[in-house]
């Protein structure tokens, strides 16, 4: 049809379809969460920060801790909602598998997290860690600058809470607004606003999380081990 699209049995002029176009696209957006499977690369265009839930604590993957582990998953969908448009969150299956009993744990990409701490120099039992960064995350190469926060030691409400608040942290310090980020992705004054964020967030919870920032410009460091 030259005038239109035909929906169901409806006709939609063409502003309206440009419009429902434009929607459905915001809509895919917002979501802001990718399921990366085998060796399908991350999604790249349209977004300025990533983070990345490594699972690489043999704890976290056996079938006692299923659980444990759906929860996270579920949560760092949650989390990749709350920081923006310009932030995509990801996480690592071999393939698609229903989300239950033992083969959920095998189901988890280790390997290919697994580079990700190798490449980091962090050490995968002190995983699973949420890994961010304003670098494209390709797993051959190293990001100039990262944050990684290190959940292996923490229960799972310590970690539900520690997701909650980052998130609320981030827009309370104004790191993100109306779902934008509010410095140039990558610059000092993104990586100052991002660890003070991270930083309130950890004293708010009162608990010994451990993590790593690391920039070309400083590195802090919390107990965090190298590989």
């Amino acid at each position: 049809m030259r005038n239109g699209a035909v929906l169901g049995r409806f006709v939609l002029p063409p502003a309206l379809l440009v419009a429902f176009l434009l929607l459905a696209a915001a809509q895919a957006r917002a979501q802001a969460f990718a399921i990366v499977k085998g060796k399908e690369p991350i999604p790249r265009e349209g977004y300025k920060t990533w983070s990345l839930f490594l699972v690489t604590n043999q704890d976290w993957l056996v079938p006692a801790n299923a659980k444990r582990l759906v929860d996270l998953y579920w949560r760092s969908q949650a989390f990749g909602r709350v920081i923006g448009d310009d932030h995509l969150a990801v996480w690592f299956w071999k393939e698609t598998a229903p989300l239950e009993g033992a083969a959920v744990a095998e189901n988890v990409d280790v390997e290919r997290a697994t580079a990700y701490c190798r490449r980091l120099q962090l050490k995968p039992s002190d995983g699973p860690y949420l890994l961010f960064t304003a670098t494209y995350p390709d797993e051959s190469t190293a990001p100039s600058a990262f944050t990684a926060i290190a959940l292996g030691s923490k229960s799972a409400d310590e970690v539900v809470r520690l997701l909650k608040q980052l998130g609320d942290q981030l827009v309370i310090d104004g790191v993100v607004r109306d779902r934008t980020l509010q410095h140039a992705a990558g610059s000092d004054d993104f990586w100052s606003a991002w660890f003070d964020a991270t930083r309130h967030a950890l004293a708010n919870l009162g608990s010994g999380f451990r993590f790593v920032v690391r920039t070309p410009s400083f590195t802090i460091e919390s107990g965090v081990s190298p590989d």
